[in-house]
């Protein structure tokens, strides 16, 4: 009896130790998916600092008779670096745009202030295309249109190769 119970005690927790390994690698898998960034669609630079930035999309946006933006996400404290997520829409002729970039500051030390804009996402909400990925289907119009109106629209901000 004792053999048995020896042999059931191995079975006990090689059945345990299979299902902490499978519950371990199910919340390896979710946390490795969330965290997983994609690359940004085009990187730019602007020559200013985020608040020069987010005025000159006003302006922009301003001009434009179905123009709106907003910040969805500000990341660090407002009176030291901060970065922010913020999304654009415009309506190009039938279609709805929609585009997100995400904006943070280079080294606050180095004069003239220059800020990072990476552009993120570029979509046609008519249409249903583009995406988040450079490969997305009917993205490349899209990004095109961004390079051709908005950047050279926003003063002193231009592609980075």
């Amino acid at each position: 009896m004792p053999e048995n119970s020896a042999k059931m005690g191995k079975i006990l927790i090689a059945i345990y130790s299979v299902i902490i390994l499978t519950a371990l690698g199910i919340v390896a898998y979710f946390v490795g998916g969330i965290s997983q960034q994609t690359a940004p669609i085009q990187d730019y630079e602007y020559q200013g600092s985020i608040d020069e930035l987010v005025t000159d999309i006003d302006k922009y946006i301003k001009s434009k008779p179905f123009g709106k933006y907003y910040i969805t996400d500000t990341v660090g404290d407002i009176s030291d670096d901060y970065a922010i997520r913020t999304t654009i829409e415009l309506k190009v002729n039938r279609d709805l745009i929609e585009f997100e970039l995400k904006v943070e500051p280079q080294n606050k030390t180095v004069k003239p202030i220059k800020t990072n804009v990476y552009l993120t996402k570029a979509y046609n909400k008519t249409k249903i295309s583009g995406g988040y990925q450079a490969e997305s289907v009917g993205i490349k119009p899209l990004v095109d249109f961004f390079n051709s109106n908005f950047v050279p629209s926003i003063k002193g901000l231009h592609k980075v190769d």
